[in-house]
């Protein structure tokens, strides 16, 4: 959704100012609308935070949020298809997306543009997570108090691969290339890029918190705990509302990072609070677990 506000919010301007523009005048836009779409979501979901629009979530059933959860499972292996193929696709959007992914996915199996190399190295990296997921880690889990980082040598030994190899010049396989060090420096986004983007951004505002609290009932659920939805209000918006400074995107919750959190065992913090009790003026710590 993101990406889509900014393809469209990019291309109006450059249309509107009808000059030829250079690559790093392009991007400059480009970085402004994400920030200025990011400032907005983020604004937008403290506002309803504040208005207490949490109880129109809390409320979601549980077939609800299953089918929610199902259906956006369904979309993310979908978007990973073509980079496991190696072929680029044409975006799409709107009512029957699913469908003309899969058509340009046939069309391009058939018309031989699979890249065999990448294709070839994704199978092996499924395998091998698969055999480190299901038949290595529990056992040496028994042994072990800290779990092997099996996606984490995974990764290492990948690049390594691809460097050596430079399967990038030889065979068109794509790899990520340079990652910049450090942090850019942080910059307030443009506020009057805010009518191009107000739209998209009550859509991505809600459909984040919406996604961030289905996978976090689902995983409460699991472990017999509940959730605070506004509380999911206030973080997602204020963090939405910081990382605008920077060439972010709107975040949420990411479905396949949460169950590989869950799986390794991963908490999340414990909240202490106050409460007193008037009658004998006596001060009484409550832990709340998250």
């Amino acid at each position: 959704m993101s990406g889509s506000c900014n393809l469209r919010v990019t291309q109006e301007i450059i249309s509107n100012n009808g000059t030829n523009m250079t690559s790093t005048e392009v991007e400059a836009i480009s970085i402004n609308v994400v920030k200025s779409l990011g400032l907005a979501v983020g604004l937008i979901q403290i506002i309803m935070g504040l208005f207490k629009a949490n109880y129109l979530i809390s409320y979601l059933s549980d077939q609800i949020i299953l089918g929610f959860t199902t259906g956006a499972a369904v979309h993310v292996l979908t978007a990973q298809l073509n980079k496991i193929l190696g072929v680029a696709l044409p975006r799409h959007s709107g009512i029957g997306k699913l469908f003309f992914i899969y058509q340009d996915l046939i069309t391009a199996i058939i018309g031989e543009k699979v890249n065999v190399i990448t294709f070839g190295a994704s199978v092996v990296a499924i395998v091998i997570l698969y055999i480190s997921k299901y038949i290595l880690t529990p056992r040496f889990c028994a042994k072990t108090l800290v779990p092997i980082p099996f996606d984490l040598f995974l990764i290492v030994i990948g690049t390594i691969i691809a460097d050596w190899f430079q399967v990038e010049e030889r065979w068109g396989v794509k790899v990520v290339g340079d990652i910049p060090t450090g942090f850019p420096n942080p910059a307030l986004p443009d506020l009057f890029m805010f009518r191009h983007v107000i739209g998209d951004a009550l859509a991505i505002a809600i459909v984040s918190v919406v996604v961030t609290v289905s996978m976090g009932k689902v995983i409460a659920k699991k472990h017999n705990y509940e959730i605070d939805v506004r509380q999911e209000f206030f973080a997602l918006g204020i963090v939405a509302s910081t990382c605008s400074m920077f060439p972010c995107w709107p975040a949420t919750t990411a479905l396949a990072r949460t169950l590989i959190n869950d799986n390794a065992g991963t908490k999340t913090q414990v909240r202490f609070i106050f409460k007193f009790n008037f009658r004998n003026n006596n001060a009484k710590l409550e832990k709340l677990k998250n």
